[in-house]
């Protein structure tokens, strides 16, 4: 009970502590047209799971109009696969601006295809997790 207390608070500051406060850092750049960050200072794991944000920046607008995604996401770091917790959708690059917030219901997991920008992130997350 204690562990699921102290895994709530810290999901909780973690998805909504301010971006201002992110340090983002390249992992893949310009993977057709697209840019992808680690906040390297959001990285928490349980176990065998990871928690992060990730920034995808588009070189092009989606579209939808969006230039740049922020999310927040649970990996697995043992059978490396992702879910996604929540995103926000930006007109700006780097997530500037206001946001538009969307937390998926049941997020299902997704096993990345090797080699993939998925893949790199979450094991990218997994060797920078403390």
């Amino acid at each position: 009970m204690k562990n699921l207390i102290i895994m709530s608070a810290l999901l909780f500051s973690l998805m909504f502590s301010a971006t201002s406060f992110a340090r983002w850092t390249n992992i893949i750049r310009n993977h057709g047209g697209t840019t992808f960050y680690l906040d390297v200072l959001r990285i928490a794991k349980n176990d065998r799971y990871v928690y992060f944000w990730e920034l995808i920046d588009y070189l092009k607008p989606t579209e939808n109009g969006v230039l740049s995604h922020q999310v927040f996401a649970q990996g697995d770091c043992k059978l490396i696969k992702k879910r996604t917790v929540s995103f926000s959708s930006y007109k700006k690059p780097m997530g500037a601006g206001n946001g538009v917030p969307y937390e998926p219901k049941n997020s299902k997991w997704v096993k990345p295809s090797p080699g993939s920008a998925m893949e790199t992130m979450v094991k990218s997350a997994c060797a920078l997790a403390r």
